[in-house]
């Protein structure tokens, strides 16, 4: 390889060379020294080497001197090179950080989406719910308004019955004649049909009894509502024509006699009462005292009967039954 030759022009001064180059003395004895700075002193070199030496070379020395460019990086370029490359390092590491930033937020994007959608359908429920809600409070405000006029219209239609009922009863008092279900009056007794049937055979739990008609059975309950003890009224029956019917079967019907026929103020009694009639006419059942000074009639409508409860009253004094 040519080497590169450099004429100087030997001065009294220092001379400094650059990063990038150095100066090669090479000796007459064969040997080369590289040196980065030097200094002319009238016949002598004094110079540093690039090993950080320094020495002083006789200019008679010296065969040539040449230069020589320098590869390697001088510690400020590598310090430079060092701190590029980190940097670049760092940026990696922060571009990595960011794509990983950036991932993290397109998944809460996404999900703030998701969220969001379902948020929408949550407010489109609730409204639809809110609007079920106010037509069912508006039916049930427009029910209760209509609830409460049928009460009212209920609430005066029963009182118009239990009017006219008291009208009935207060006409039914005046002409002994009563229907089935009302409590009827004679004299200090009060008695009411609570169930009217028709049988072809009853049985008193010992013997069974054959009607030659039919046997019409009155339940039947009275009460005493005098201050003394009364006898039990007597039971007939009255067809449309009116022909007259006495009980039969005494022993099944005796519910009513068990006290002899007497019964204490304000006690009630219930019993059977039955009539071997024929079953095609209409009948009504005739309640007499036992002085015959009061009577009363209830008409026995089989087809509507229905159960009657015969209010107590308090008396001032009462014997055991």
């Amino acid at each position: 390889m040519k080497k590169p030759f450099l004429i100087i022009w030997f001065c009294v001064g220092s001379f400094v060379f650059g990063e990038t180059t150095s100066v090669i003395f090479e000796m007459t004895n064969g040997k080369q020294i590289e040196i980065i700075q030097a200094n002319l002193d009238q016949d002598k070199f004094a110079v540093q080497c690039v090993a950080g030496t320094e020495i002083t070379i006789p200019i008679p020395s010296v065969k040539s001197i040449y230069l020589k460019p320098n590869t390697e990086d001088s510690p400020k370029e590598k310090s430079l090179k060092d701190d590029i490359l980190n940097l670049k390092k760092d940026i990696e590491k922060s571009t990595k950080e960011l794509e990983k930033l950036k991932e993290h937020n397109n998944q809460l994007l996404f999900r703030n989406n998701l969220l969001q959608t379902e948020i929408k359908n949550l407010e489109t429920s609730l409204a639809k719910i809110r609007e079920d809600m106010n037509n069912k409070t508006s039916m049930l405000k427009y029910t209760n308004e209509t609830l409460q006029t049928k009460e009212e219209e209920m609430s005066k239609l029963s009182q118009k019955i239990s009017e006219l009922e008291s009208i009935n009863d207060a006409l039914a008092q005046e002409t002994g004649k009563f229907q089935t279900g009302q409590i009827a009056h004679a004299g200090k007794m009060v008695c009411a049909a609570v169930k009217v049937e028709w049988k072809n055979l009853i049985s008193d739990g010992l013997l069974k009894y054959v009607a030659e008609e039919k046997f019409l059975v009155i339940g039947i309950a009275i009460m005493n509502k005098g201050l003394t003890p009364d006898q039990l009224p007597r039971f007939s029956l009255i067809d449309e024509a009116g022909a007259e019917y006495v009980g039969e079967y005494i022993p099944i019907r005796t519910n009513l006699l068990m006290s002899l026929g007497v019964i204490n103020p304000n006690v009630m009694r219930k019993g059977l009462l039955i009539f071997d009639v024929p079953p095609t006419r209409k009948y009504s059942l005739k309640i007499t005292s036992h002085d015959f000074l009061n009577t009363a009639t209830i008409d026995l409508n089989i087809s509507n009967t229905r159960g009657t409860s015969i209010p107590r009253t308090k008396v001032k004094s009462k014997d055991s039954d």
